[in-house]
């Protein structure tokens, strides 16, 4: 948009380029609605530029290239414009935007803003589809449909899918019309594209089976010609897809609900005649979603084979029901083995050792089985003494019922597009769960390596798991987020944000809550520690409200002491004792008490401005963490107790833990701590040690923002400000008191508990008029005649602002005016010709 704003206000046209419905026509309303008066009066507004013939493109072309009107029109990206329209791009005289696909978290914000709400993770799948690119007016109108069918009820301020979507014929009208742009909907295309979208996983031979009649190949070969279908090569052999991701996920919204069922009976007919084993992860699941629903009969072995996949795709609730499905209907070893698996995952080892030591008796005489069981058995004993392991998913009792509830039927609509179609496997059911749990359990081995501070080990670990869990496409999410988190431990902390953010986005977008509440805890975390409390707090919020949705005891508990860290240290105190007595979470897990709420209690102590109490919790929750084996956490709180004024106190431990905590940030922090140690045991230090203390602060400052810790930086140039201020170094002092205010500025706060020593030193608000034209190049007498003011009053003044910025002249004073931009706050930019 801010590209072709620039273009109109400079007289260059715009050709805003995108498939129907990616927003083109917003676009352009958003950008003529921004546009200055004067350039509004020359723009003509077209719309499909593609559509125009070989005479009216010539004639717009001659009145833009006389510069009668200025062209802000749209054109579709598949299309070809008339030589005369690319004449124009190629000349300069209109510039091509080209609008790239909107991707699902575009395409969630789209749904929930024409919803008026938010949508529940549950009901997310229903709403936005898997693959970016789609056509908005649909997306939109479909929304909308569904609001108005009364399928959606209101939980807890958001929006869940209580029923099924009824047929809606609006807007299956409105679908058609959109794809007549492309093709000719006959009714045979009608079908085709039916089931299509009732089961995408469908191979080319199945959808020719389900269709039935003759010249589906030809059908087929025209739609994916006019670019409404294409076709994939996967391990099955070909599979024909819808082009567009919202057509495919709506159209079975718009079926009547006896073409839907005879469409699925034919499907479930189709793949019913395979062995379930011949079948793959996809196509397998697409059975037991349409068969359980119609009534039909499904063995026990299509339920293992969907448990199976559910567990591989991290849908572990899912896999638990159908495992009970399975076992209900005789499913034997293979289910008790699945079942076992998803209570391990769910964080209950102690059900899934006895599961299996039932059945052991059982399979003394089949090797391979006892085997597997043994495997599957090791595993598990070797997480089941870890505090931390099922931390991170929902607790509760296990159901012991047979069959699917419809809350996980409706969650099997979710699997659709995240399980990856492939091949039919020849591994066992108890091989692949193998795998899996395998895969699980590096991940986790990874997470303690990292808390113990061993990131070597970690990165072993997670490149171990993700190798796994590759090889079986099996989901690799939480590898990908505990990478992030890793990589963030070792100076990678901002680069890590965004990361984490497009992580979190992503299963939003899916409605994946687990995913969600953990990518957005860590998020929030990160956040905290770069000393960013209000975005952290806002992050920690949303993860809480999510982790209590889902159950999630022990993320609660944690989210709940950070978010009273963050209302410390952004000075709301009684709303941070609020969020400690909350009630709910596991507050007697030792992987939430301790530690994080001793931290909690020492920023609330530093807020009220008890510095002593402030390092007793500190050093209370470095021990904590150091008794759990969590080397990098006990280093983060030690180095909170030297903050707090006990540098000299903890020291030793300090030293003790660099020797076991790898990575950047540990060792910046240490460094940190060092200097603030220092700094403490200078009472009155003469001017050498002085100037040598305020360089070792600096130095600090600057490798603790490097890895990401803006308030520590903050703190250690305080510090380095107040030694350099007693040596009347005032350029030197200035210099460090800006660097105070930049890193306060990141971190969105004006001071913090333990920022001592800054005296901030603003700019007037003539100083910043100066200060802001000189940066634009203009001379002490240019600004002087700008301003009415004598050529040595300007001189005066930016001598005031090089002193109160701590800079040698205008070489060094762009980067040194707040912001680093150039131009002043507040001030009125003045343009001389």
């Amino acid at each position: 948009m801010a590209r072709a704003a620039d273009s109109l206000a400079r007289g260059i046209g715009v050709f805003v380029v995108g498939a129907p419905g990616a927003g083109r026509t917003w676009f352009v309303q958003q950008v003529l609605a921004a546009a200055a008066p004067g350039t509004r009066e020359r723009v003509w507004v077209g719309d499909d530029v593609h559509r125009l013939d070989a005479e009216q493109a010539e004639r717009l072309a001659a009145a833009v290239q006389a510069g009668r009107i200025v062209p802000l029109a749209t054109a579709w990206s598949r299309s070809t414009l008339d030589d005369s329209l690319e004449r124009l791009c190629r000349d300069g005289v209109v510039e091509r935007i080209e609008l790239e696909p909107a991707s699902a978290m575009v395409m969630l914000r789209v749904v929930e803003e024409a919803l008026g709400a938010r949508l529940d993770p549950r009901s997310v799948p229903a709403f936005v589809p898997r693959r970016a690119g789609g056509d908005l007016v649909v997306l939109r109108a479909a929304a909308l449909e569904i609001l108005a069918s009364g399928a959606l009820g209101d939980e807890d301020e958001r929006l869940l899918l209580t029923e099924g979507i009824p047929p809606r014929d609006g807007l299956r009208r409105l679908v058609h019309a959109r794809l007549a742009s492309f093709t000719d909907v006959t009714p045979q295309v009608e079908t085709v594209l039916d089931v299509l979208s009732l089961a995408p996983e469908l191979s080319a031979t199945d959808l020719i089976g389900v269709v039935g009649g003759e010249g589906i190949e030809r059908v087929v070969e025209r739609l994916e010609d006019d670019h409404v279908v294409e076709v994939l090569d996967d391990h099955a052999g070909p599979r024909v897809r819808i082009r567009d991701a919202v057509i495919e996920l709506v159209l079975p919204y718009t079926i009547g609900r006896l073409r839907h069922r005879r469409l699925t009976l034919a499907v479930v007919d189709v793949l019913g005649a395979f062995d379930p084993d011949e079948l793959g992860s996809a196509r397998i699941t697409a059975l037991a979603r349409y068969a359980l629903p119609l009534g039909r009969p499904v063995s026990p072995r299509v339920l293992l084979l969907a448990s199976v996949a559910a567990f591989e795709h991290s849908q572990v609730d899912l896999a638990l029901q159908l495992a009970f499905a399975a076992d209900a209907q005789g499913g034997g070893f293979d289910a008790q083995v699945a079942l076992a698996a998803a209570e391990w995952r769910l964080g209950r080892p102690a059900r899934a050792l006895e599961r299996l030591d039932a059945v052991r008796d059982g399979v003394q005489d089949e090797a391979d089985k006892k085997s597997a069981l043994d495997t599957i058995r090791q595993v598990i004993l070797s997480t089941s003494d870890d505090p931390a392991f099922g931390w991170d998913r929902p607790t509760g009792s296990t159901p012991d019922a047979a069959g699917l509830d419809p809350a996980s039927l409706r969650e099997f609509e979710s699997t659709r597009e995240t399980i990856v179609p492939d091949s039919a496997s020849e591994a066992t059911d108890a091989a692949r769960l193998q795998e899996v749990m395998e895969g699980e359990r590096l991940r986790q081995a990874a997470e303690n390596a990292a808390l113990r501070g061993d990131l070597r080990q970690c990165h072993a670990f997670l490149d171990a798991a993700e190798s796994i869990l590759t090889a079986v496409h099996a989901d690799t999410f939480v590898v990908r987020l505990s990478r992030a988190f890793a990589d963030g431990l070792d100076g990678e902390m901002e680069s890590t944000l965004p990361v984490i953010t497009a992580l979190r986005d992503d299963a939003a977008a899916s409605g994946h809550g687990v995913h969600q509440a953990l990518a957005t805890w860590i998020l929030g975390h990160r956040l905290l520690y770069s000393g960013r409390a209000a975005r952290a707090l806002a992050e920690l919020t949303a993860a809480q409200e999510l982790m209590v949705r889902l159950g999630m005891d022990i993320g609660t508990g944690l989210t709940r002491a950070e978010q009273a860290i963050a209302l410390a240290q952004l000075g709301a105190l009684d709303d941070a004792e609020d969020a400690l007595r909350t009630p709910g979470g596991a507050t007697g897990h030792p992987f939430v008490v301790g530690p994080s709420e001793h931290q909690a209690r020492g920023w609330i102590a530093a807020a009220s401005g008890s510095s002593d109490e402030a390092a007793a919790s500190f050093i209370a929750g470095a021990e904590a963490y150091m008794a759990l084996g969590h080397v990098g956490a006990g280093v983060l709180a030690w180095v909170e107790a030297a903050r707090a004024g006990a540098a000299v106190q903890v020291r030793p431990r300090l030293e003790a833990a660099a020797v076991l905590a790898q990575g950047e940030n540990s060792a910046a922090l240490i460094e940190f701590a060092r200097a603030l140690t220092g700094f403490e045991r200078a009472r009155n230090p003469d001017a050498t040690a002085a100037l040598r203390l305020s360089d070792d602060l600096t130095t600090a400052a600057r490798r603790v923002a490097a890895a990401g810790y803006h308030l520590h930086s903050a703190e250690a140039y305080s510090r380095a400000e107040a030694l350099l201020t007693r040596l009347r170094d005032d350029r030197a002092a200035a210099e460090a008191a800006r660097h105070v205010e930049e890193q306060l500025a990141i971190c969105g706060v004006e001071t913090s508990p333990f920022v001592v020593g800054h005296v901030r030193s603003l700019l007037s608000d003539r100083e910043q008029e100066i200060a802001a034209l000189a940066v634009l190049g203009n001379s002490n007498r240019e600004i002087a005649e700008a301003l009415v003011l004598s050529v040595r009053t300007v001189e005066t003044h930016l001598q005031r602002v090089y002193r109160k910025l701590g800079v040698r002249g205008r070489a060094e004073l762009a980067q040194a005016l707040p912001g680093g931009t150039g131009r002043a706050s507040g001030s009125t930019q003045i343009a001389i010709d």
